[in-house]
């Protein structure tokens, strides 16, 4: 920066001898590099977007993603004044002014959340009408709310016990205040089988007659009782009876699932 001129001289005495050039005044420029500004949380929730923005009278700008080196991107994620970033990693920001100087700012590090994993889960998740199962979610998070087909069902707890049929879903919030979801888990209710006890022929027989009872379907695990007790080697579909009683059936279907008839 200054005036600068050059004296020449041709050796010879006289008028052209030391003859100053016109001076030429240098100006350097008072250019002042940018400064990457965040609008929102260096420390985003995953999903989440964040923008940098710089201020200044440039004329260009151009925005990179370092690389584990160091190095920039080959070519520029923005030549706008801002940035939309969704990918944590170090960015920085070149900018040009009218003279064609130009500066690189110092890198901003963008820093996501890493992924947790939150998971719930049930044993079993097949249930017989009338069980129930507990739901355990991941441990070490905060704020747990469940939810059962989309509707909010209770918070607070990390663990639930249900008996209906759904589709359940936890939610929490990280160490930084970041809310995540877990796995959906489907609990099913098998359909119920109750088994119907018909009598063939009379319920009213002379003595030493016998009375036929049968099911309406075949089941492979039958017990008949007699009077609310079990009736010792009575596990065929259509037993004969020759006494007086209140008889009824306990099956168990094809799911494990334990059922009774009503009686006759």
């Amino acid at each position: 920066e200054g005036t600068y001129s050059v004296i020449v001289s041709n050796g010879v005495a006289g008028n052209c001898a030391n003859v100053p050039s016109p001076a030429v005044t240098i100006s350097a420029s008072n250019f002042v590099g940018p400064v990457i500004n965040i609008n929102g949380d260096n420390t985003p929730c995953s999903g989440e977007n964040v923008t940098l923005f710089v201020s200044g009278d440039y004329t260009s700008v151009e925005w990179y993603l370092l690389d584990e080196s160091g190095n920039p991107s080959d070519t520029p994620l923005s030549t706008q004044n801002n940035l939309i970033v969704a990918v944590g990693g170090n960015y920085i920001v070149t900018a040009y002014d009218e003279n064609g100087c130009s500066a690189t700012s110092e890198a901003v590090f963008i820093n996501y959340e890493s992924t947790t994993d939150f998971m719930i889960g049930a044993s079993p998740v097949n249930l017989c009408l009338g069980e129930s199962t507990t739901i355990v979610a991941t441990q070490g998070l905060s704020n747990y709310s469940w939810y059962q087909d989309g509707e909010l069902l209770l918070s607070g707890a990390t663990a639930i016990l249900v008996s209906e049929a759904g589709v359940y879903q936890a939610q929490a919030s990280t160490q930084n205040g970041c809310t995540i979801l877990s796995n959906e888990l489907v609990i099913d209710i098998f359909e119920p089988s109750f088994p119907v006890v018909s009598i063939e022929g009379n319920n009213q027989v002379c003595e030493g007659e016998t009375v036929v009872l049968s099911l309406n379907e075949n089941y492979d695990d039958i017990q008949w009782t007699k009077n609310g007790e079990s009736i010792f080697g009575a596990n065929s579909q259509s037993p004969n009876v020759v006494e007086s009683g209140t008889y009824g059936v306990e099956i168990t279907d094809d799911n494990g699932c334990n059922f009774m008839g009503e009686t006759v």
